[in-house]
C-alpha cells in the first residue's frame, strides 16, 4: 500500500461528515474511499475489496458461467421469460388501478403528449398511408 500525505498507510481516515473511511485497492486507480458500513463493505469478506468490486468478480464470473455452459444459459433464459411475464403481469394490474383512481388525469397527459408530437405522428401517419397505397399500386 503506498503512501498518500495526510493519510495513514493502513487506509483508513476519517472525516467529520462521514466518520471511518476506508480505501478499496481494487478499485480503479485504488484511490476510492468508502464510509466503513455495510452498505458498502462485507463484514465477512475481511474487508479486502467493497461490494462493488466483489460485485464486478461476481457479475464475471457469472456471465462466463452462461457463456460456457449451454444448459445453464436455457436455464436463465427460461428464468428470464418467466420473471418477465410474472412483473409485466404486476405491472400492468398496477398501472390499471392507478388509471382508473383518476382517469381524466391520465387521458389530459394523453392529449398533451399528443399535441406536443403532432407534427412527427402526422407525418410517420402520411409515410405510412403512402407507402401503402404505392405498395397496392
Amino acid at each position: 500500500m503506498s503512501y498518500h500525505p495526510g493519510h495513514a498507510t493502513s487506509g483508513l481516515r476519517w472525516r467529520e461528515d462521514v466518520g471511518i473511511e476506508k480505501r478499496c485497492d481494487s478499485c480503479p486507480k485504488g484511490m476510492c474511499w468508502w464510509p466503513l458500513t455495510e452498505d458498502f463493505w462485507s463484514f465477512r469478506s475481511s474487508f479486502v475489496k467493497c461490494r462493488a468490486c466483489y460485485a464486478k468478480i461476481k457479475n464475471a464470473a457469472n456471465a462466463r458461467h452462461l457463456r460456457e455452459n449451454e444448459i445453464a444459459r436455457l436455464a436463465n433464459l427460461d428464468y428470464q421469460r418467466q420473471y418477465r411475464a410474472e412483473t409485466t403481469g404486476v405491472r400492468r394490474v398496477k398501472n390499471q388501478a392507478a388509471y382508473w383512481a383518476d382517469p381524466e388525469r391520465y387521458r389530459a397527459a394523453a392529449r398533451a403528449r399528443y399535441y406536443r408530437n403532432r407534427d412527427r405522428l402526422l407525418e410517420r401517419k402520411r409515410a405510412l398511408y403512402w407507402a401503402d397505397k404505392g405498395a397496392a399500386a
